[in-house]
């Protein structure tokens, strides 16, 4: 049976991690195969008085309007935004939400505030030396707060919930004791559930040759305890990665019970069956 696939979690040249083109991403979203790409550009709070976060943003959505119109018929082409780190930051998420008619809103945490106030990003920091009790407490405070944000923000998809593990147990090769924190993980899936949010499963860990965040162990609890909408989404900064394991995250979807995947326009759910 076919899988129609949409990206929905992709970034351009307009977030400030990327150099890609949109044209060059919906190509190799074309060529993927895939029927719609979501690009979903950065708004990361505690950055956004450094690199013109505005103005970026609303020229990421008009050239996505523009866009759709060159791609009628071979791409789906929506707008959107991940806002990072809203918690810190809730004035300039509310007026990130207000620039523009986005299709999707995702929300997100790259980095952690500590006691003494300090924000530690997730990737630069050396795991590889932390002590054992350090990392442990690091990803259950990192949980905490990605519950807050489940429960107090305003977004459509909650994205990558568990990306800490990348660079901790990807990258660094730190093993963490799951079952530590299988209450907060279980709060924060039934929170998205309960608000009618949706899930990400974000494949940019299978490009790397790691895993799906989160892995298939959560999504299978997920979908245990009545979880539904279901996105899947690249992560892709450049047209190398765009759809990269999609259709094999479709496919392990399908084998757990999911019947499709949850799509935003006008920030609306639809369901387009796997």
């Amino acid at each position: 049976m076919a899988i129609t696939l949409y990206d929905m979690h992709t970034h351009t040249e307009y977030s400030h991690d990327s150099t890609q083109s949109l044209d060059g991403l919906c190509a190799a979203e074309l060529a993927a195969g895939v029927a719609g790409v979501a690009v979903t550009d950065h708004s990361d709070g505690l950055y956004s008085h450094k690199n013109g976060d505005f103005e970026r943003l609303i020229r990421s959505n008009r050239c996505c309007r523009e866009a759709a119109a060159r791609w009628a018929g071979r791409l789906e082409i929506l707008s959107g935004v991940e806002i990072g780190e809203e918690l810190w930051s809730p004035e300039n998420a509310a007026a990130v939400r207000s620039l523009a008619d986005w299709d999707v809103v995702l929300a997100s945490n790259h980095c952690l505030r500590m006691e003494d106030g300090e924000y530690l990003g997730l990737g630069p920091q050396d795991y590889t030396v932390w002590p054992q009790e350090k990392l442990e407490y690091f990803m259950q405070r990192y949980l905490e707060h990605l519950i807050l944000t489940a429960r107090q923000t305003d977004y459509d998809i909650l994205t990558h919930i568990d990306i800490p593990l990348r660079y901790i147990t990807g990258r660094d090769g730190r093993i963490l004791q799951q079952e530590r924190r299988a209450d907060l993980v279980d709060e924060l899936l039934r929170t998205v559930i309960c608000r009618g949010k949706t899930l990400e499963v974000n494949t940019s860990g299978l490009a790397g040759s790691w895993r799906t965040m989160p892995e298939t162990d959560t999504l299978r609890r997920y979908y245990e305890l009545g979880g539904r909408r279901i996105s899947i989404g690249s992560d892709a900064h450049t047209a190398a990665n765009a759809a990269a394991g999609l259709r094999q995250t479709a496919e392990l979807l399908r084998s757990i019970g999911f019947t499709g995947q949850t799509v935003y326009r006008r920030r609306q759910p639809t369901e387009i069956p796997f």
